[in-house]
């Protein structure tokens, strides 16, 4: 269960920082003097501060009181637009809270990206870039964890998977019948918890999140089977794609070269005959990717069995499965999503079904891109 690494947990870092304690004017003296730093550094530029999300505040210790991460990335300075970034970085700051609501800076990290993880308390993953990683690596990603005997947080490896990372892909979920919630959360935590066993603290709710991702890529997971299904048959023309895809709502008007094109809820589809598929796509700005196809397909008993992997940082990543439903000859879908790491930033996710050609080997995938960095597993498994 791994799409919840790197994506569900940006909704806290870009939509839910209304923080109640900065609305009523009682955040802690220091964390209020370093909102006045970065406000007057602001003003000394030539900007002009702007109200937009950059505090979170939330219990990162586990004592129930509220810490508070300042992203200087995610600082508005109007005039001066990224003003606290350097070279696609920016410094993160986490002050902890005392029962009299003092606050101590206790970690400052220059960080590519990060998220907060939806667990009690709340996680904190950063992406760092080279020369902070490890072992020569151009970026790895780090947990950071609250020690209550120093009161200060210590980086980890994102996940076991990182260091021990299977030679061949995970075994593909088995064709069956349509999961409940309940068979899906069982499932979902079995597999998290099985990769790590300091899941149990938080695998229930990240699965309930994942429910909801499943759940709201349904309508994408049907078109995909349905054209799949169709595809067994043989080669498919426009006509029997858009027939097959009732769900769609395909332009009377022809797209680029006389392909389809329409919408499915968020989604833009298109239909690319040259290329022989049919894909899905949404972005946003500054929302983190809402979807999870692969859970939503294997709720509805399709096998997956991840091809290759090709991730961007930590928080994007390309995956080709190999995608098998009961009846249906195997067909190869191509899955890829970015979560952005600000709120000003770009978020996509993206499901392309090839409906010409059978799926390739990794090797073959190798063979034709030889200069990108295609995996058996993806970097944040």
């Amino acid at each position: 269960m791994n799409r919840l690494a790197w994506i569900v947990v940006l909704a806290g870092l870009v939509a839910g920082l209304a923080s109640p304690a900065l609305a009523q004017g009682n955040a802690p003296p220091q964390v209020a003097a370093k909102i006045a730093q970065l406000d007057q550094a602001c003003q000394r530029a030539g900007g002009r501060p702007v109200a937009k999300p950059y505090v979170l505040v939330h219990d990162f210790t586990g004592d129930a009181r509220p810490d508070f991460l300042i992203s200087e990335g995610d600082y508005a300075c109007a005039g001066r637009p990224g003003i606290f970034q350097t070279n696609n970085q920016a410094f993160i700051e986490i002050y902890v809270t005392d029962a009299r609501n003092n606050a101590q800076r206790v970690y400052r990290q220059q960080v590519r990206a990060y998220r907060v993880l939806n667990t009690t308390p709340r996680t904190v993953q950063i992406a760092l870039t080279a020369p902070a990683c490890a072992n020569g690596q151009a970026m790895c990603g780090l947990t950071l964890a609250f020690n209550p005997q120093t009161g200060g947080f210590t980086a980890e490896p994102v996940g076991p998977a990182q260091a021990t990372a299977p030679a061949t892909p995970p075994a593909p979920v088995a064709t069956g019948a349509r999961e409940t919630e309940a068979q899906f959360m069982v499932r979902c935590q079995r597999e998290m918890i099985a990769k790590n066993p300091q899941a149990r603290k938080w695998a229930a709710d990240s699965c309930k999140e994942g429910w909801g991702m499943a759940a709201a890529a349904g309508p994408l997971a049907d078109a995909l089977i349905a054209v799949a299904t169709a595809r067994t048959a043989g080669p498919l023309s426009l006509a029997q794609i858009k027939a097959a895809t009732p769900g769609v709502r395909w332009s009377a008007k022809p797209g680029p070269g006389g392909n389809g094109v329409g919408a499915l809820g968020k989604f833009d589809a298109a239909i690319d005959m040259k290329a022989g598929s049919i894909s899905f796509g949404w972005s946003a700005i500054g929302e983190p990717p809402p979807y999870d196809v692969a859970e939503a397909l294997r709720v509805r008993g399709v096998a997956l069995t991840l091809v290759a992997c090709q991730s961007f940082g930590i928080s994007e990543q390309t995956r080709i499965y190999r995608m098998t439903a009961a009846g249906q000859t195997p067909a190869a879908l191509t899955v890829a999503n970015r979560a952005a790491p600000s709120a000003s930033a770009s978020s996509f996710y993206s499901a392309a079904l090839d409906v010409a050609r059978p799926p390739q080997t990794l090797a073959a995938i190798r063979a034709k891109a030889p200069n990108d960095d295609w995996t058996a597993v993806c970097e944040s498994e």
